[in-house]
């Protein structure tokens, strides 16, 4: 409704204030690095993010998974969302008291602005974007079948 927004939780960067930071070492989750990576600059430097928002906004499984693959914790399960936007917050992690209790909340963030405009399907701003990087939707490609890998595959199979 572009009016009341719901988070999308990542499996391993933060956002839910309460939720205790994954343990991923030597695993390097590559979304959630290219997330931060993206955030050191402005999103027309990270042209990958308009094509995850797109797919995001399409459902595509394969891409909503690179996010969570706990579909219990993803809140579009059932539909995809009308409209996306991204918030840049600024996070740190909350310290003990001075009785040395750890807090309901793992983390603190601020709110640094607006990273990506919100956009919706169809919208003319995603659609100038994806154009202008080559990343709109051209259809299935399909291989021959005498093509090198789809031929390997065959004889291994057999």
């Amino acid at each position: 409704d572009n009016e009341s927004w719901r988070e999308i939780e990542f499996m391993y960067k933060p956002g839910n204030l309460s939720a205790v930071p994954p343990v991923v070492v030597p695993h390097q989750p590559r979304l959630d690095w290219q997330m931060w990576f993206a955030a050191l600059g402005h999103q027309t430097q990270s042209p990958w993010f308009t094509s995850l928002v797109y797919r995001l906004l399409q459902g595509k499984e394969d891409v909503i998974h690179l996010l969570q693959v706990d579909e219990s914790k993803y809140p579009f399960q059932s539909r995809p969302p009308m409209y996306i936007r991204a918030h840049l917050y600024k996070y740190w992690f909350t310290e003990p008291d001075e009785k040395g209790q750890l807090p309901q909340q793992w983390w603190r963030r601020q709110y640094v602005e607006e990273f990506y405009p919100t956009v919706f399907l169809g919208d003319a701003k995603l659609e100038a974007m994806l154009a202008q990087h080559g990343m709109k939707d051209k259809g299935t490609l399909k291989r021959s079948a005498d093509a090198p890998l789809p031929y390997a595959l065959k004889l291994i199979r057999n």
